[in-house]
């Protein structure tokens, strides 16, 4: 085990922006260039096999980049990329990484790598001949269910983005079960300085690395075949702060880890007498992907885009280090992070949003149906006239989905749904 003073755990005050809320637990460990070789040179010894030049090749894959990002604005971090053709590196190629050095990632982030396979491993014998068909029936029953997808580390909603090669046999009508589109690594991460090892992994074998929060992403973001994933759902810390200052807001807000899902946080607003902006999906992982896609809600109308919520920012940035960005610290950074899209511009650990007063709100939804003897152009006309008025409901805080389904005699069924 790690000695708790080699690394470097500072009162959140430290690290840049930070006066205004305290760090949560995961967070006061981290590492930084001055300290991380002296983290390996302790992880080492336990791998007795490393020695010599292979020591220094272990310590090399974990390093920071000399490049610092938020410094140097027109440099990159160097990613190998050691793949044919220059390309990243995949199961099987000559430079995929040695089981030896997957399991030195191991040792580093203190045993938190797993190599995953598919949920619905367990409906098939794969070689071995046996089926676990008790486990198989209670996998296909929950398969619908969004929270028992989300408590997976590499499961997805959309199982198209993974390739359908490891589906329950009989909702997909599948005959095998392969890796497919999952990662074939996967570090479970409950502190910082293990998705700090994992990004320098990556970025210095040049090994495909993908971030997976609840796995909402139906773009396929949070997955990759021969992939280095990290998994951040655990990262579930919530702190109410009743008078926020540091910024252009002075009001309440909360500070959230990346893996607090909608649920979560809107429990924790309503016990505080607060409203959060979060997404119509209570699953979804609001302070991961959602605001770092901008972030619709029902209350965008009122409040805001998910992204206008944010205030401070904590990450892992591709380089390697662990910053805090906001209006005051890194703007250029939390500008980014801001809509700037899903992971691509480091690990997102936690994030401080606006938390507003409690407000009134109803739903509703409705529907109607046009028979099939109705025209194309009648229907679109109908159509056109009623988004047509989308704006003054706008104005009025209206948000919903519409959609447009085949009925069954042939004509069409017009939904609106909260």
């Amino acid at each position: 085990m790690l000695m708790r003073s080699s690394l470097k755990v500072l009162p959140y005050a430290c690290l840049a922006g930070s006066a205004v809320a305290e760090s949560f637990g995961y967070e006061q460990a981290y590492l930084t260039s001055e300290n991380i070789t002296q983290v390996l040179n302790e992880r080492l010894p336990k791998q007795s096999r490393i020695r010599g030049s292979e020591a220094q090749d272990y310590l090399s894959t974990f390093l920071i980049s000399s490049t610092d990002v938020t410094k140097d604005h027109d440099l990159q971090p160097n990613y190998t990329l050691a793949g044919p053709n220059n390309c990243k590196v995949f199961p099987g190629d000559e430079k995929w990484p040695s089981k030896w050095l997957w399991n030195g990632l191991k040792l580093a982030t203190l045993d938190g790598l797993i190599e995953p396979v598919p949920l619905s491993n367990v409906c098939y014998a794969n070689g071995t001949g046996e089926i676990d068909q008790d486990a198989c029936d209670e996998l296909t029953s929950s398969w619908n269910n969004a929270r028992f997808i989300s408590d997976d580390p590499i499961e997805v909603m959309s199982p198209s983005q993974v390739g359908l090669t490891c589906q329950p046999p009989s909702l997909f009508d599948t005959e095998g079960c392969t890796q497919g589109g999952y990662p074939s690594y996967t570090v479970k991460a409950s502190r910082v300085d293990q998705i700090q090892l994992a990004v320098n992994f990556a970025r210095n074998t040049g090994v495909r690395f993908v971030v997976k929060n609840t796995g909402h992403d139906f773009l396929g973001k949070s997955s990759g075949a021969g992939s280095l994933s990290v998994w951040m759902h655990g990262m579930k810390d919530m702190k109410f702060i009743p008078k926020y200052s540091g910024s252009s807001w002075s009001g309440a807000a909360i500070k959230a880890g990346a893996g607090v899902q909608g649920f979560e946080l809107y429990d924790f607003a309503h016990q505080n007498d607060a409203t959060t902006i979060g997404g119509l999906c209570v699953t979804v992982g609001i302070l991961g992907g959602w605001f770092q896609g901008g972030g619709h809600s029902p209350l965008t109308p009122l409040l805001g885009m998910g992204a206008d919520q944010v205030l401070s920012i904590d990450v892992v940035t591709s380089d390697g280090r662990f910053v805090t960005a906001s209006e005051n610290e890194n703007s250029d950074l939390f500008w980014a992070l801001r809509g700037g899209g899903a992971a691509a511009w480091g690990v997102v650990t936690s994030v401080t949003v606006k938390a507003h007063p409690t407000i009134q709100a109803a739903t509703a939804g409705w529907s109607f149906s046009y028979p099939a003897d109705v025209s194309e152009s009648t229907f679109k006309q109908a159509m056109k006239s009623w988004l047509s008025y989308f704006p003054r409901f706008a104005d009025m805080g209206l948000y919903s989905y519409l959609n447009v389904v085949p009925a069954a005699d042939g004509g069409r069924t017009f939904l609106m749904n909260p």
